[in-house]
């Protein structure tokens, strides 16, 4: 008898666990939803505050860069192109045919 006592008894705490977690799942979903729809919109804020601060630090990179990139591709040397009309030219045959 105390055995068939212990089983309804945990059987009855365990219904009313679900119960209540099928109650408030719903709600930690909302919650989770609207904390990343405030994060989503303050990094969305926060990019559109930066946008000319991050152009302008693009702009310096690549003009202090210019100079480097054109003599580094001046001295590139590239190897014979051949091509085969029966199969198409994929990346691997650029990428393979423009290593020094």
């Amino acid at each position: 008898m105390q055995v068939h006592c212990a089983i309804l008894r945990r059987f009855i705490l365990c219904a009313f666990d679900k119960a209540r977690e099928i109650q408030i799942t719903p709600r930690r979903m909302r919650y989770a939803l609207e904390k990343e729809t405030e994060l989503y919109r303050a990094l969305v804020a926060m990019a559109s505050e930066k946008q000319a601060e991050i152009t302008d630090l693009i702009a310096n990179t690549l003009e202090s860069m210019q100079s480097e990139l054109v003599e580094e591709a001046a001295q590139y040397q590239y190897r014979g192109w051949q091509f085969n009309i029966f199969y198409p030219l994929i990346y691997f045959d650029v990428w393979s045919r423009t290593q020094c």
